[in-house]
């Protein structure tokens, strides 16, 4: 059921805001003339393809945006905060006191004059800023992700294009995040952006039903591809076999495709393999029924719904649902019933059931569907009851439902808790979680990225991937790391402003930083020893304490044993208090709780007598476990610094 509210927003205006919109962001006239997007893809070889050439791309991409080319100033902008560097020097933007951006590719002798006033811009951010506002989606993922996550040059609490007093890195990908948050009149900016890209993100669900390229990690992924790969086989193999457990796998994998398996999307082909096992397996006959009822077919939605009423191993979910089509469309012993329809949709939707529920909120939207036909809701329209079930099934991952909830909590602010900023926040992050899940264009990249991973181009997968982190997709940062880890590219170099860098280690850092910025303890933990290979002790501490605080028990050992092997008394003392805390926590491997053990057994020696050690604990482990620990603990006693838990 693929029903989108219209996202009209508009701002929550006073005149102040107005005023504040206009005076902020002073960006809304722009000077370059909204024209038909350049036709690019003929150029996409220069960035994406093997004869790649950054910079003769740059160039291009400069002569199609001063034509009104929105998608080009998001290539523009990722080449400025990669550093790129003919982009660098070419790539000028002025932003003037009536409020105009204007935009110039500086060439010749040109190049030379005004570049130290431009670098005092925040260029990658206005860049995406200008392809946002000529309705480019990746531009706008990318303006909303640098102002989201306050990554702008300056802060998005004032002049976010600007360099502010605070000093803050120029280099896109070195920035911290400010403490600021966006004004009001910038957040509702960005929120208007996001309506139709949300939109059209949601639109696509049935079109992303294959997540691979979404979670995939360059990281041990050969041996991920092999796994599912050998699953896969022996799936088939037995479906081959007649084996009806099989065959829903089987079926499974027909319906959602998988790029892993090179295994393209069959929906007729899973569909006969469901009506093939339905009737010995409760999966095969419900999920035969919802692509039935997807596909208007009433005779076999009555013959699944039948079956599954029947059987006693279906949930009390299934039969509701089971029983809401049978009333609905009325089967030999049971005529169409639009009350006993409806009650079982809304009981159904209780459950839990996100296909029942979406149906509800749109019923209480006011939406007439097809699949409501003769099923009329009780008290509809009603706009907390459509929000209510929206936010249900949003929870359970259905993008329609999400958009449409941001859609109604900011029409209808009234009772609402929230302030008007904090729902704002609340829906740029919704939308974008949306967009960056399903948009077509976004997926493509990650399909891009893919495909150039498994094909052995290494630097065209890092390309992509780093556009993805200009979006903000998790992943990417992630994955982007892992490539700069292997060392520096051919064409993409990474670049610093007076060199590069041949190991390609500090690309790394900068984006295993992007990673941890999102709240991933893995990245914490590798940022950490980077720093501390680097010599830089207190980033590696920072680091270290913030995966300490996200619960990472990795990281609580090596702040402990740091703090027991420290001349300070009160870190000695601390580190006690930590192993006590670690050796009481029963969900730790046995071999940590040891090394734990003997720490506390060792600082209690040097008179730090911090808890009772749970002695008869230890008797009852087996002999052979003792001399794990002891080995492990003596082979730990001799790793020093935060390698010992972290690299």
């Amino acid at each position: 059921v693929l029903w989108v509210l219209p996202l009209k927003v508009g701002l929550l205006a006073t005149t102040q805001h107005q005023a504040m919109l206009h005076r902020v962001v002073a960006v809304l006239c722009l000077s370059l003339a909204r024209t038909a997007p350049t036709d690019v893809d003929s150029h996409m070889s220069l960035l994406f393809g093997h004869d790649r050439n950054l910079s003769e791309a740059a160039k291009y991409m400069a002569l199609a945006a001063e034509k009104g080319c929105g998608r080009c100033f998001f290539y523009l902008g990722a080449m400025l905060a990669l550093g790129e560097p003919e982009t660098n020097v070419s790539a000028r933007f002025k932003v003037l006191s009536d409020g105009n951006i204007e935009f110039r590719w500086a060439r010749g002798l040109a190049r030379a004059e005004g570049l130290a006033s431009s670098s005092m811009l925040d260029r990658p951010a206005i860049a995406y800023y200008v392809g946002a506002q000529k309705g480019d989606p990746l531009a706008v993922l990318a303006f909303s992700y640098y102002v989201l996550n306050r990554l702008t040059l300056g802060s998005p609490g004032a002049a976010w294009w600007i360099a502010g007093e605070r000093p803050q890195a120029t280099h896109a990908l070195r920035r911290k995040p400010w403490r600021e948050e966006a004004t009001p009149a910038l957040c509702q900016l960005i929120l208007r952006t996001l309506e139709n890209v949300a939109e059209t993100a949601a639109r696509n669900e049935d079109g992303a039903t294959d997540s691979s390229d979404l979670h995939f990690f360059v990281q041990n992924a050969s041996e991920v591809q092999r796994a599912k790969k050998e699953h896969a086989d022996w799936i088939r193999a037995r479906s081959k076999d007649g084996y009806k457990e099989a065959e829903v796998v089987q079926a499974a994998y027909l319906f959602h495709g998988d790029a892993d398996l090179n295994l393209t999307r069959n929906v007729s082909r899973a569909l006969e393999l469901f009506d093939a096992a339905a009737s010995t397996t409760t999966e095969a006959a419900w999920n035969s029924m919802l692509l039935h009822a997807r596909e208007g077919h009433e005779s076999k939605i009555i013959q699944h719904a039948q079956n599954i009423i029947q059987d006693p191993d279906a949930t009390a979910l299934q039969k509701t649902m089971a029983q809401h089509y049978l009333h609905r469309f009325g089967a030999d012993d049971t005529r169409p019933n639009s009350t006993r329809a409806r009650v079982y949709l809304l009981a159904a939707a209780e459950l839990g059931d996100s296909n029942a529920q979406q149906m509800i909120a749109h019923a209480y939207a006011g939406l007439e569907l097809p699949e409501l036909e003769n099923v009329k809701i009780p008290g509809a329209p009603n706009t907390k009851r459509a929000m209510h079930f929206y936010m249900k099934a949003a929870k359970q991952g259905r993008p329609v439902s999400a958009v449409n909830a941001v859609s109604l909590m900011l029409r209808n602010p009234e009772g609402q808790r929230s302030t008007a900023d904090d729902r704002c926040r609340g829906a740029v992050e919704t939308l974008r979680d949306v967009a960056l899940a399903y948009h077509p264009e976004v997926l493509q990249l990650h399909g891009r990225a893919r495909h150039a991973f498994d094909s052995g181009d290494e630097e065209g997968a890092l390309i992509s991937f780093a556009l993805l982190s200009e979006l903000g997709a998790k992943n990417a940062h992630t994955n982007a790391a892992s490539l700069w880890k292997k060392g520096q590219k051919k064409t993409l170099k990474c670049w610093r402003s007076t060199s590069t860098d041949p190991t390609g280690r500090l690309c790394e850092l900068d984006y295993r930083r992007r990673a941890a910025l999102t709240g991933n303890v893995d990245a914490m933990l590798r940022l950490a020893s980077l720093h501390e290979n680097l010599g830089e002790e207190n980033q590696a501490q920072h680091w270290i304490r913030k995966a300490s605080d996200a619960g990472s028990m990795q990281a609580k050992h090596s702040i402990a044993y740091i703090q027991a092997n420290s001349p300070s008394s009160e870190d000695r003392s601390s580190a006690c208090m930590e192993y006590c805390k670690l050796l009481k926590l029963q969900d730790e491997p046995v071999l940590a709780r040891g090394l734990a053990f003997l720490q506390v057994m060792r600082l209690g020696s040097e008179g730090f007598a911090c808890c009772d050690l749970p002695i008869a604990d230890l008797l009852t482990l087996s002999k052979s476990t003792i001399l794990a620990i002891f080995a492990s603990t003596t082979a730990a006693a001799v790793c020093l610094g935060l390698s010992c838990m972290v690299g």
